[in-house]
């Protein structure tokens, strides 16, 4: 029996991998889920300190990944879609409870944009979709004490490095 620890997950049995292990974290001050899912039912250790560096970067890459979205936002890219969508979608009380209406509009842009919050951190370490993502953030609005079904997700390799911005729900 090989057991690996992990942060935020603590003990797992390498040989006998589940599926899926999810976890909430407290990760920047907030309350984020955290989940691991492998195609594979067991391990090796270089794999599992790669898994290992990636939990423990993970406020790190949080902020990097913010960065990454706002430079998309700047550049008018799926960012400023997602953005747009609030604008366009939500209802007059909705929006005021979230931005100051009387401002600018792009100024009223830049506070929603500055309203996402992380939700849930993904790690799919045995990936083979080619999709080279190796963790998954996702991002939410907060309206009233629920987070919108509107996800805007940076896909990031194993270094952490942001590859990918993607809008779903």
């Amino acid at each position: 029996m090989t057991v690996y620890s992990l942060p935020y997950f603590g003990e797992i049995e390498i040989n006998s991998l589940k599926d899926y292990y999810c976890v909430t974290a407290q990760i920047g001050g907030r309350s984020v889920e955290v989940d691991i899912s492998f195609t594979q039912n067991t391990s090796d250790e270089p794999s599992m300190d790669a898994i290992k560096h990636f939990l423990e970067q993970i406020e790190w890459m949080d902020k990097e990944n913010v960065k990454y979205y706002t430079m998309d936002f700047n550049k008018e890219g799926e960012v400023a879609d997602y953005i747009e969508f609030y604008l366009d979608e939500l209802f007059e009380e909705e929006l005021e409870a979230l931005v100051n209406r009387k401002q600018p509009l792009k100024n009223q842009k830049e506070e929603l944009l500055n309203k996402l919050e992380l939700v849930r951190v993904g790690l799919y370490p045995n990936d083979v979709s080619g999709t080279e993502s190796f963790g998954v953030f996702d991002y939410s609005i907060k309206i009233g004490d629920e987070y919108c079904e509107q996800l805007l997700v940076v896909n990031t390799k194993e270094d952490g490095k942001p590859s990918e911005i993607s809008w779903e729900s």
